[in-house]
């Protein structure tokens, strides 16, 4: 089984790295990224690192390697303005895919995002109507399309993960803004009270598996096995904390909140944490894992608090926020 690892060196990227590196054998394992700084971290979990460009890079060498399982892990592709951010997403996964192996590959994993769906409730239904809200939302909705459609031109599986904001025990850019977000305690007034799912890292490695074992073909929704209102989620942080639970006041300031994430959500650049966080908290995004659990026997062991809690104890959270 090769392996071939988008986004390597990356918060989610590193993890699947790392694990698949344990289950399979680092000699199985090639990864793309950019950095070579950042290549100090998985070396020793690899067998070839390629310093890529996924949008600007000539990806043809791609075609003498013979990866039977490409994990499409990287994150958001930044720009500057709405277009290149809807751009440089898409053309990314399109540079990947016009350059793979056919004859020897079997199945991709891309790892897609909620905002492909729109942040809409889908409590009821696995699948809504798809209206994403942002450039970033578009241009995963469109790469999803696109595999799909190479999916049916090639006759290989195609995996897509929608996921909702992912944690571990060592946070990445969105759990961080989270997280911060909780302690601070302004969360609760911009959310209102919708239910959100988290997904911790470890939850996501075990869909990864669980796609690859049963062979999947489709697009599921992963996350853990509770959801949470917004105000429940932070009460966890702000326990472990030992936190005075703060509550902004004031009806008048909600037409400003409001107005203030329609402008994120049409001039959005994902470059500033605290942005992301004020589009993110401010739409309800529940992910119903029933159709994972039926077809890849996906059985999610963590939950937010539990997980937290653990990380806690350990130390992860307490080096990364109160320092």
């Amino acid at each position: 089984m090769k392996f071939l690892i988008t986004g390597a060196s990356g918060y989610i990227g590193k993890f699947i790295v790392v694990h698949l590196s344990e289950k399979y054998g680092k000699e199985n394992i090639d990864v793309c990224i950019r950095s070579r700084k950042k290549a100090e971290r998985i070396k020793n979990h690899v067998n070839r690192i390629h310093f890529v460009d996924l949008v600007n890079s000539d990806l043809s060498f791609l075609k003498l390697e013979h990866y039977n399982y490409v994990i499409l892990a990287h994150g958001k592709i930044l720009g500057y303005t709405y277009r290149s951010i809807y751009i440089n997403n898409r053309k990314a996964v399109r540079n990947i895919v016009r350059n793979l192996n056919k004859d020897t590959l079997k199945q991709i994993i891309y790892l897609s995002s909620v905002a492909a769906g729109g942040f809409k409730d889908d409590a009821k239904e696995q699948m809504h109507m798809l209206e994403p809200d942002n450039a970033y939302g578009k241009a995963k909705l469109k790469a999803e399309e696109l595999l799909i459609r190479y999916s049916i031109d090639n006759y290989i599986r195609v995996v897509v993960f929608r996921l909702p904001i992912v944690y571990g025990s060592i946070s990445g850019i969105d759990s961080d803004s989270f997280i911060k977000g909780c302690k601070l305690g302004y969360l609760q007034f911009f959310s209102g009270n919708p239910r959100i799912s988290l997904c911790s890292v470890e939850n996501l490695i075990q869909a990864i598996i669980c796609a690859i074992e049963h062979r999947a073909n489709g697009v599921y929704q992963i996350a853990d096995d509770k959801s949470y209102t917004i105000q429940e989620a932070c009460n966890v942080v702000r326990k472990a904390y030992e936190l005075k639970e703060i509550r902004l006041k004031g009806i008048f300031l909600k037409p400003v909140v409001d107005t203030l994430a329609r402008i994120v959500l049409k001039f959005n650049n994902f470059s500033f944490p605290s942005i992301f966080l004020l589009q993110a908290m401010h739409n309800p995004y529940y992910c119903n894992i029933d159709k994972a659990k039926k077809e890849l026997g996906f059985k999610p062991h963590d939950t937010f608090e539990k997980y937290f809690t653990k990380d806690l104890a350990k130390g992860y959270f307490a080096k990364t926020y109160l320092d």
